[in-house]
């Protein structure tokens, strides 16, 4: 697509929960885009459609219709990402997705070899990559990271397609890769106790993963649906500095204890926005795409971890 060409054409493939929320940001906060078609087999979500948005039926009328669009966002569960992959990325149709990527890194590292032979644009929605409080602190950073600290989690349902560790751990996961900027070592995990007022234990998870870097600097994150109230906080550290993130907070970002102000844009527009960005120019870069791969062989190495109780080198 030539960089001149305004209007990005949109089609979305999934509309549960988190679809309808890219539905509306698409509406509401990214500039020049069309939605012009949703892959849903639920007829009620046409109400939250513009009026010339075509509803499909199945993914495979994508095919049919794909000189009607530009690109794909798809909201699915990730075992369903490689074969959306395969369908689309042969046909150099640009394609966004939502974390975790795969539930394995065989079947991540395909979607990359897919991504590579095809010269595809392809983009992992961690969505703390484009949270201002996050892309605030690297930009004030003026020395290395020595430490990151999170908390991530909430008290919802497990899903039955993947465990809680690998629901909510990825986005503070791929934040610590970007802040520390150094390459991975050794992973370790320890289940934690969970909060008794949360009685279903067999259907819950809390999970601290520390990731050690080769820098010397460690990642330590706390995540899972153990917690009673819906938590995302983070603590980055470096020499002579500390950035405090509280998501939903009064302040949501201090550093050294002083208030810091933050752009109020969503980090799903933010997301969004660059993936658009990628298909407006042409960018079919993968250095992002290929931190998304990091994240599922660090997850891996976490399940490891927990079923052996041992640190496992990565």
């Amino acid at each position: 697509m030539s960089s001149e060409f305004k209007t990005v054409r949109v089609a979305v493939v999934g509309i549960g929960s988190w679809g309808k929320a890219i539905v509306k940001t698409l509406r509401n906060e990214v500039s020049d885009v069309q939605l012009s078609h949703v892959v849903t087999s639920n007829s009620e979500v046409a109400p939250l459609l513009p009026e010339q948005t075509k509803i499909l039926a199945s993914w495979d009328e994508l095919v049919t219709h794909s000189d009607e669009f530009d690109c794909v966002v798809a909201a699915l569960p990730p075992h369903l990402n490689l074969p959306l992959a395969q369908l689309l990325l042969p046909l150099g149709i640009p394609l966004f997705m939502e974390k975790p990527l795969a539930l394995s890194a065989q079947d991540a590292h395909t979607v990359l070899s897919l991504a590579t032979r095809h010269q595809s644009i392809v983009h992992i929605d961690h969505i703390d990559l484009y949270n201002p409080a996050v892309v605030e602190i690297a930009a004030r950073l003026n020395s290395p990271v020595t430490s990151v600290s999170g908390k991530i989690g909430a008290a919802y349902p497990r899903r039955a397609i993947m465990r809680p560790l690998w629901e909510y751990s990825p986005h503070f996961i791929a934040a610590s890769l970007k802040l520390v900027a150094s390459r991975p070592i050794s992973i370790s995990a320890c289940y934690d106790n969970i909060a008794p007022e949360l009685q279903d234990q067999t259907q819950r998870e809390l999970v601290t993963v520390t990731i050690r870097f080769e820098n010397g600097a460690q990642a330590t994150i706390q995540a899972g649906n153990g917690m009673i109230n819906k938590t995302r906080m983070l603590t980055v550290s470096a020499t002579n500095q500390q950035f405090e993130f509280v998501d939903r907070g009064i302040v949501p970002l201090k550093e050294n204890n002083k208030e810091i102000a933050v752009d109020p844009t969503l980090p799903l527009a933010k997301s969004l926005a660059h993936f658009v960005n990628k298909v407006r120019t042409g960018d079919n870069s993968l250095t992002d795409f290929s931190e998304g791969i990091r994240v599922i062989e660090i997850l891996e190495a976490a399940d490891r971890a927990l079923d052996e109780r041992r640190e496992v080198k990565l």
